[in-house]
C-alpha cells in the first residue's frame, strides 16, 4: 500500500498545479477537477483542504506573491553598494535577470483585484513592498553620500516604480514589445538623471 503524502507536500503540489493552471487558462477557468487531474489528488481532498474554488485560487495567488516578495529581498542580500542594489532590482523587473520569466500570474492577480477587495489588498501590499524596497535602497545611498537626488527617497522610490511598471506592461502587452536591452538602457539612463552616483573615495 502506498504511504499517504504528508499534508504540507500535498498542499504544495495542489498550489503549484493551481498556479500553472491560472497562468495557462486564467483565474475564471480553473476548476477543482482540473487541479485534481493535474495532481492526481482526489477532488474531495482538494475541496477538504481549500473549501471552495475561490479559496484555492486565492491561496495560490497569495503564495506566488509571497514568493516574489522573498525573491526581491534575496536580490539585495550581500550587495553593499546602493547603486548596484538598485540596478539588481531594476533589472529584475524589466527582465534583465536571466532567471526571471514573464509571470502571467501578475496579470491574473491584477484582473481579479478589480472585483475582489481581498485580492486588491494583496496587490496593494505588493506595490507597497516594491515601493518600500526601492525607497530603502535609495535612502541608504543618500544617507551614506553614495547617492544624491533632488527628490526624497520616498519620491524617487515612487518614480522608479512607476517607470519600471510602465515598461513591464509595455514589454508584455502589444504586438511589438521593446527589447530587454532597449528598456534596460532607457531605464538606467532615466534613473541616472533622477539619482546621481558618487564614487567611493579611498
Amino acid at each position: 500500500m502506498t504511504a499517504e503524502m504528508p499534508s504540507d507536500d500535498r498542499d504544495a503540489l495542489i498550489l503549484d498545479a493551481t498556479e500553472k493552471l491560472i497562468a495557462q487558462r486564467g483565474f475564471d477557468r480553473v476548476r477543482f477537477i482540473d487541479v485534481a487531474e493535474a495532481t492526481g489528488v482526489s477532488i474531495g481532498s482538494v475541496q477538504h483542504r481549500f473549501r471552495n474554488r475561490e479559496g484555492l485560487l486565492r491561496a495560490a495567488l497569495e503564495r506566488a506573491d509571497a514568493r516574489e516578495r522573498n525573491r526581491w529581498i534575496d536580490l539585495t542580500q550581500g550587495v553593499d553598494e546602493p547603486w548596484e542594489r538598485l540596478l539588481a532590482l531594476l533589472r529584475n523587473i524589466i527582465g534583465m535577470n536571466p532567471d526571471t520569466t514573464v509571470d502571467p500570474l501578475w496579470f491574473q492577480m491584477l484582473a481579479v483585484a478589480q472585483r475582489d477587495p481581498s485580492m486588491h489588498a494583496v496587490m496593494r501590499a505588493q506595490q507597497d513592498m516594491w515601493t518600500l524596497t526601492f525607497t530603502q535602497v535609495i535612502a541608504d545611498g543618500l544617507e551614506s553620500g553614495r547617492l544624491t537626488s533632488d527628490l526624497t527617497a520616498e519620491e524617487a522610490g515612487l518614480a522608479l516604480l512607476a517607470l519600471t511598471d510602465g515598461f513591464y506592461l509595455a514589454r508584455n502587452i502589444g504586438d511589438k514589445p521593446p527589447s530587454v536591452e532597449l528598456v534596460t538602457r532607457i531605464v538606467e539612463t532615466v534613473v541616472r538623471r533622477v539619482i546621481q552616483v558618487h564614487p567611493v573615495r579611498s
